[in-house]
């Protein structure tokens, strides 16, 4: 899925821990084919193939579930987080040295819109050709909650899932202490902002740090506004804390793609647990101190 991954369990049964992990690894995989932007043969893939065309393409439950999530962050971000709005970056590449053209971007964006995606919960087809969709903003998550699950399901007590920094911990760790889990800077790579002290929870970081196209001296995010075809300008990182990694990521992006007064208001709104930080560095968080085992600073 385009990151590192890592999966730790904390259990004295050495046989039952091989076992239980390679179930996970069966998973990850099995999502990995289905859902993966980059795979010929994925369901996902399919889909991109038929665009343009009247040929539907068959879906089960597992994945119209997905795109009823799709479509809950697509209203709750007012239009701002979209699926089909990937294929931007093929105008906004990273060893680009100038900026796209208005031409560029108008013949591109009639490509865009969730809206322009017809599906039900048997099947998906693009209505204009050369759309593509990409579950690539929830479908870590969802394969973190998946993995979580079987190791649940197993028994295990302990364990840390962790893909590209979308977590879920179970339990505590094996001396019975929470999981310390640490925000990264979105400016300095190697400094953390606070760490956290987590126990049976999940968590989910989105920012604009790990890809930026860099023109005449600014700097323009990776993360596109799917109306204007423009990066966006607003809050440059999010953390989220939920007991699913899948509204914690979707919760995280959403509010990353809108503005930053109105990313740090919709996540009052909804409640969960949060640390935001703003282009000027300044952070925002609703985060209980049984949470921090280091204080979070109100500017970086």
């Amino acid at each position: 899925m385009g990151g590192p991954a890592q999966v730790f369990l904390g259990h004295k049964n050495s046989k039952l821990s091989y076992a239980t992990l390679q179930k996970v690894l069966d998973e990850l995989q099995r999502i990995e084919r289905k859902f993966s932007f980059y795979i010929d043969s994925s369901l996902v893939s399919l889909i991109n193939k038929s665009a343009g065309t009247k040929r539907t393409v068959a879906i089960d439950d597992e994945f119209s579930s997905l795109l009823h999530f799709a479509d809950t962050l697509y209203s709750e971000s007012d239009g701002v987080f979209d699926p089909t709005a990937g294929i931007l970056k093929d105008v906004w590449k990273l060893d680009r040295t100038s900026l796209p053209d208005d031409g560029e971007l108008t013949e591109i964006l009639r490509c865009v819109g969730w809206k322009k995606l017809n599906w039900s919960s048997h099947s998906a087809q693009l209505s204009v050709r050369g759309m593509k969709i990409d579950l690539g903003g929830i479908v870590k998550e969802y394969a973190v909650d998946s993995a979580s699950k079987i190791l649940r399901d197993s028994k295990i007590g302990s364990a840390l899932v962790d893909l590209a920094g979308d977590i879920s911990l179970i339990g505590n760790r094996p001396d019975g202490s929470p999981w310390e889990v640490s925000v990264r800077h979105p400016r300095l790579s190697k400094k953390a902002v606070t760490v956290l002290r987590l126990s049976d929870i999940s968590i989910a970081t989105s920012g604009d740090y790990e890809r930026a196209l860099i023109v005449n001296g600014k700097r323009y995010s990776h993360l596109i506004n799917p109306k204007t075809g423009w990066p966006i300008d607003g809050l440059i990182s999010c953390t989220v804390i939920s007991e699913q990694c899948l509204i914690a990521g979707g919760s995280a992006s959403t509010a990353l793609l809108k503005k930053s007064s109105e990313g740090i208001e919709w996540l009052e709104d909804i409640g969960l647990p949060y640390l935001a930080i703003d282009p000027s560095l300044k952070a925002y968080s609703n985060l209980q101190n049984s949470f921090l085992e280091k204080n979070v600073d109100n500017n970086y």
